[in-house]
């Protein structure tokens, strides 16, 4: 079963916060923030020493990671589960076509919350870490924003999405260049 159609609003909340929140990549684009910076796991803020000898280090000591700050990289690993597990795809569907919720499933609109948190899950992975997305769920996106542009103001739609207004249109411009 796929947790972000799951009936329980509550349920979908919650993982769409986990999703943004603990998949979040070290590294936005190319560029790593953790090699060649100073390593902010050292007391003072310098290098471990690499030439130091000292006692054994363990794999999974801290020890290990002051030795090798590189191992602090998870974002290709978050990328590939991403796509691996079809997790975009999931959370884009659930914003194009959402599951009613509510005891009787009487509430069939997006819910608040959760759409924020999934159109920042989405702005995340489309505009700034972009993946590997199917361009037919690209125009469907695309498609998304064109529908909730004509539900109110225009000039509403990015807070409405909860985004800033420069992020909006950095979405719609990475969602349009794509399907043309």
């Amino acid at each position: 079963m796929n947790p972000s159609s799951d009936p329980d609003i509550t349920v979908r909340r919650k993982v769409i916060f986990l999703l943004g929140t603990l998949l979040l990549p070290a590294t936005v684009g190319t560029q790593s923030n953790i090699e060649g910076g100073p390593n902010i796991l050292t007391p003072d803020n310098r290098p471990a020493d690499p030439n130091a000898q000292a006692a054994p280090i363990h794999a999974n000591s801290h020890a290990e990671y002051l030795r090798n700050p590189s191992r602090l990289a998870t974002s290709q690993l978050v990328l590939d589960a991403i796509c691996d597990h079809q997790i975009f795809e999931a959370v884009s569907s659930s914003l194009r076509d959402p599951v009613p919720h509510g005891d009787d499933g009487e509430h069939t609109g997006l819910d608040i919350d959760y759409k924020e948190k999934a159109v920042r899950f989405v702005y995340l992975y489309v505009a700034k870490c972009p993946i590997r997305v199917a361009e037919a769920q690209r125009e469907a996106l695309s498609n998304w924003v064109a529908v909730a542009r004509t539900e109110g103001e225009e000039s509403e739609l990015p807070d409405r999405l909860g985004l800033e207004d420069e992020e909006y249109e950095e979405l719609v411009h990475k969602l349009v260049s794509s399907t043309s």
